[in-house]
């Protein structure tokens, strides 16, 4: 199923991605390296326009199955566990692939493209002794840029704007690639309604 909103929402995505690579390398103080992942263990909510995104990036190239088989294996979890326990717990984003690094990448959500550290890096993992020493560091410009963006093209009774953890998030995406008819709004209820059971 397409969404007219889709394509500026992958357009906003990639645009805040940008914003953020361009504050980070202003910003020597993020100690964020390639393969640093622990923060892609964290509970991260994302709306199901994000989602739909992800999904037809992750088609076109070929890495759906392995996404969607890891969203499914933490499906009951992903609607159940509280954040910092998800994060205890060290469940990875099921987009993280085995060498540490997202396989969406271009246009990851601006939950993950703003979001760095300034801490060392060994008070970032959930299992850290040195947790209370974890400075994330976000760039608050960027995501006011994407929440415009993303207003101007998902009306404010869209359902698209539903919020919920990644892999919940993917797999309800998923659902609604493959199922027919116009109805979108209804579509999403019914899926709501299956993912609290």
């Amino acid at each position: 199923m397409k969404h007219a909103a889709i394509a500026p929402v992958r357009a906003a995505m990639m645009a805040a991605a940008q914003r953020a690579s361009a504050l980070m390398v202003r910003t020597p103080q993020i100690t964020c390296k390639p393969k640093c992942s622990a923060c892609c263990k964290r509970y991260v909510p994302i709306t199901l326009a994000e989602a739909l995104v992800l999904i037809d990036f992750l088609k076109k190239h070929e890495r759906w199955d392995r996404v969607a088989a890891s969203a499914e294996a933490q499906r009951d979890a992903s609607m159940t566990v509280r954040p910092v326990a998800w994060f205890k717990m060290g469940l990875a984003c099921p987009i993280l692939n085995q060498d540490g690094m997202c396989d969406a990448y271009p246009v990851r959500p601006v939950a993950c493209s703003a979001h760095f550290a300034v801490s060392p890096p060994e008070a970032c993992g959930p299992l850290s002794t040195s947790f209370n020493q974890f400075e994330p560091c976000e760039f608050a410009e960027v995501h006011v840029e994407f929440a415009k963006a993303f207003d101007t093209v998902v009306s404010a009774s869209s359902s698209l704007r539903i919020r919920a953890p990644v892999s919940a998030a993917l797999l309800m995406g998923d659902k609604l690639s493959i199922t027919p008819g116009p109805d979108f709004d209804s579509v999403i209820t019914t899926l709501m309604k299956e993912f609290k059971k």
